[in-house]
């Protein structure tokens, strides 16, 4: 294992318990888990000197204000769900120029009790919007026909089956069952419902955008949560022992008219962060892999390097 920079280190969390908030703005929510991440440091609303939001279309003037802070830096890249990874290698980054010292991460989300219909919308681009985005829309495509499509290519490509994709769905849900604060737990508790997700279960379920069943797709939930990043200096007096950042990678892929369907952007991004890291996939114990959908984690499982590409099912 080489050996890996200090720059920057996680010194305080926070996760919003609750799945379903109501009468909670997403600004409200993000307050309160920016909060309690703070106390977690240890550290006080004046200390941070750099906001990281990537739900604020006002450019982080919005979040800033509500907290009352003048932020050195503002970051509000936004690439989708991997946007807070991209803010968290931007803090590490940000702190090491001396840019910044202490780095709040903020999110809050109200998509449930809003009834938002998430990732059922025709896409047709932004604001601006690539040309080749408005062909695809009268068709109809979807967030969720995009993945679906994927699917159907590594099928075809690579035999991957409908019940090595749910073996994902159950694995998802039985970890779930195991998080007190997970919808799944929840709903279980609530119906007292103990019994685990079966492969037939999810090969069974409704049909969302063949081959993707329901309980192929994600459970869209209420929720927020806040990181605290600090340098070096600050992490050492911190509330608790510092977590380290050791190692990031971005890529991009295209969203529209891309090549392969099949591979991600994380097999550009993985190899970088390992490198900076100086550790390989097969030494790693805990992986927090994105699933919005269940070919979501085949794919990135294939990209980061812990199986062949193609061999994801099998894995």
């Amino acid at each position: 294992m080489a050996s890996q920079s200090r720059d920057a280190a996680i010194v305080g969390i926070y996760e919003l318990p609750e799945r379903k908030v109501d009468g909670l703005s997403p600004l409200q929510i993000k307050a309160e888990c920016a909060a309690k991440a703070l106390a977690d440091a240890g550290l006080d609303w004046s200390d941070i000197d750099a906001i990281y939001d990537a739900q604020d279309g006002g450019g982080g003037l919005n979040v800033a204000e509500y907290f009352g802070l003048h932020p050195r830096v503002m970051d509000t890249t936004q690439v989708g769900g991997s946007s807070y990874e991209f803010h968290a290698a931007h803090a590490r980054a940000d702190i090491a120029a001396g840019r910044a010292n202490v780095a709040l991460l903020t999110y809050g989300s109200t998509q449930a009790s809003s009834a938002r219909r998430t990732g059922t919308e025709v896409r047709a681009g932004g604001s601006f919007p690539d040309p080749g985005a408005n062909m695809e829309a009268p068709w109809g495509q979807t967030l969720i026909s995009m993945y679906a499509m994927a699917a159907h290519r590594h099928m075809h490509e690579y035999g991957t089956t409908s019940e090595q994709l749910a073996e994902i769905a159950t694995a998802t849900r039985a970890h779930a069952m195991r998080n007190p604060q997970a919808v799944k737990a929840m709903e279980d508790l609530l119906f007292l419902n103990i019994r685990e997700t079966t492969i037939e279960d999810v090969v069974t379920s409704r049909m969302i955008a063949n081959p993707l069943h329901l309980l192929d797709c994600c459970m869209v939930s209420d929720g927020g949560g806040a990181v605290v990043i600090a340098s070096p200096e600050v992490a050492r007096g911190c509330a608790k022992p510092p977590v380290w950042i050791i190692g990031a990678g971005e890529a991009m892929a295209y969203q529209e008219n891309g090549g392969d369907i099949t591979t991600s952007a994380g097999a550009q991004s993985a190899p970088i962060a390992f490198g900076e890291a100086g550790v390989r996939p097969d030494e790693i114990d805990i992986a927090m892999v994105y699933d919005s959908f269940t070919i979501t984690v085949l794919i990135l499982l294939e990209d980061l390097g812990f199986c062949a590409k193609g061999e994801g099912g099998a894995w």
